[in-house]
């Protein structure tokens, strides 16, 4: 489980998160949007211990997370980084080795057999033996979340925090990703993700909570916060919202876009 009490972070005088206070329980995945610079990437750097507020703090398993050690808090949470580049030409395989590098035992059987199902659940095994640096930005995304899934692989209720997990992806490995992502919270996983994706988010996610300037605008199921005065609200666009008679979660239609047509016509 994870508590966040009165989180207030800011830099060089800038408020960046103000007064945030939530908690994700065992088995909810919880995907947070929010737009550009809500403070999105700083909360889940925050989550990850990568971040101190100045005011509040961030509690794993009751214990504030600054009281953990690097390797311990690495035996049971996860952070897939928004950004994941490597400058070094790494093979897949040994990327995703890496991510045994808290956990590994002496079996090596065992981490070897690790290794080659977390790239098969993320369709990256036929990768293996190919560099990083000569892959997609998707498929190397992908990469980066079997290297995850390898640190805690036999971890059970670990945490899982995935900072735009599906950049990159086309559509069928962003469904598969996320599929994951709530197979994993239904297993006793806790699970957060930052997504821009609306409608995604609603199929996937047990819960959703809006950032808007730092501070938490609604927080609860689907339904109960992708609605359209909450969308426009943070988002600053109108659109039209129904509950999928098949999937009972809500679709979100296409906003209604103004653009400046004194300037667009000028362009043109």
């Amino acid at each position: 489980m994870i508590q966040v009490r009165g989180l207030t972070y800011q830099i060089a005088g800038k408020l960046i998160l103000k007064d945030l206070t939530f908690q994700v329980e065992k088995g909810e995945m919880l995907a947070i949007l929010g737009a550009n610079g809500a403070g999105k990437t700083s909360l889940m750097r925050c989550l990850a211990g990568e971040l101190q507020g100045q005011a509040g703090g961030v509690y794993y398993r009751k214990r504030i997370i600054k009281s953990y050690a690097i390797a311990e808090l690495a035996k049971f949470r996860a952070y897939l980084h928004q950004q994941n580049n490597s400058s070094m030409a790494f093979l897949v395989e040994d990327i995703v080795r890496m991510g045994r590098y808290q956990q590994r035992s002496t079996n090596a059987e065992q981490e070897a057999t690790i290794i080659r199902e977390a790239m098969e659940i993320c369709a990256v095994n036929h990768l293996a033996s190919r560099s990083i640096q000569a892959l997609s930005g998707g498929e190397q995304q992908r990469v980066h979340l079997a290297r995850v899934l390898a640190q805690i692989w036999d971890q059970r209720e670990a945490i899982l925090l995935l900072d735009e997990p599906i950049a990159n992806m086309d559509m069928q490995f962003q469904h598969q990703s996320l599929a994951i992502a709530a197979a994993l919270a239904k297993a006793g996983f806790t699970v957060v993700a930052v997504l821009h994706e609306l409608n995604l988010a609603a199929q996937y996610a047990s819960r959703i909570m809006l950032l808007k300037a730092g501070r938490k605008w609604a927080d609860g199921s689907p339904c109960e916060v992708l609605t359209p005065t909450n969308i426009y609200a943070v988002f600053g666009v109108n659109t039209e919202v129904e509950i999928s008679r098949k999937t009972l979660v809500p679709q979100i239609g296409a906003p209604a876009i103004s653009l400046p047509l004194a300037s667009f016509n000028s362009f043109l």
